[in-house]
C-alpha cells in the first residue's frame, strides 16, 4: 500500500541561530511521525522589465550547509548557480531585484511577478548544468512555496516544471485563513 506522504514546514525565519535547531527537530521526530508526518522541510517584484543598468552588488551566493556534513549532498552552491537576487549587502536593500550579468529569468512560470524559484533570496538558475545534475532524479525531493490563492496558477507552474516537484497547499492555507477570520460568513 502506498503511503500518503505528509510534509511539515518545520522552520521559520526567526529561529535563533544557535546551531541546535536540528537537534531539537530530531528530538521531536518520533512525535511528528506519530502525528502522521512523513517528511520535514527546512527552507523566500516583477522581474520582466529592466529598469536600470549594470551595477556592482555584494551578495551571499555560496551555500555550503556545513551542519549537514555532506549527508544529503556534497554540492556547494555558488554564484554561477543563480540568475539573480533580491538583496544587496552594500545597500541593505530588498526592494529591488538584481539580475546577474549574462543570466536570464525563466520566462514561463507566473504572470504576476516573473517567477518564484528562489533559494534563500537567490534565484536558482534552472538552466545551469550543475544545478540540473544536482536536482535531477527521483530521489531528490523538491517542494516549493508558491503563494497564490489561485489553483490554476499553481497547476500552470507544475506543468511548466513537468511535475518534477510538489507544492505546499497554499490554497488550503488561504481557506483556513478565511475560515478563521470570516466570522462564519459565506466565502466570497
Amino acid at each position: 500500500m502506498k503511503t500518503n506522504e505528509t510534509m511539515i514546514q518545520y522552520f521559520e525565519w526567526y529561529l535563533p541561530n544557535d546551531g541546535f535547531w536540528w537537534k531539537r527537530c530530531a528530538a521531536q521526530a518520533a512525535d511528528l511521525r506519530t502525528l502522521g508526518v512523513t517528511a520535514v522541510t527546512d527552507s523566500p517584484e516583477n522581474r520582466n522589465q529592466q529598469i536600470g543598468g549594470e551595477q556592482p552588488v555584494k551578495v551571499w551566493s555560496k551555500f555550503t550547509f556545513p551542519g549537514r556534513k555532506g549527508k544529503y549532498s556534497s554540492f556547494t552552491w555558488n554564484h554561477t548557480h543563480f540568475t539573480g537576487t533580491d538583496w544587496d549587502e552594500n545597500t541593505k536593500r530588498t526592494d529591488q531585484i538584481y539580475r546577474f550579468t549574462g543570466k536570464q529569468w525563466d520566462a514561463d512560470t507566473d504572470p504576476e511577478k516573473g517567477n518564484f524559484d528562489y533559494l534563500m533570496g537567490m534565484n536558482v538558475d534552472l538552466e545551469n548544468p550543475e544545478v540540473i545534475s544536482e536536482t535531477a532524479g527521483e530521489d531528490f525531493p523538491a517542494v516549493g512555496e508558491y503563494w497564490s490563492k489561485e489553483p490554476d496558477r499553481m497547476l500552470h507552474y507544475l506543468d511548466a516544471v513537468e511535475n518534477r516537484m510538489s507544492l505546499f497547499d497554499v490554497v488550503l492555507h488561504y481557506q483556513f485563513y478565511y475560515a478563521s477570520t470570516s466570522g462564519g460568513g459565506k466565502r466570497p
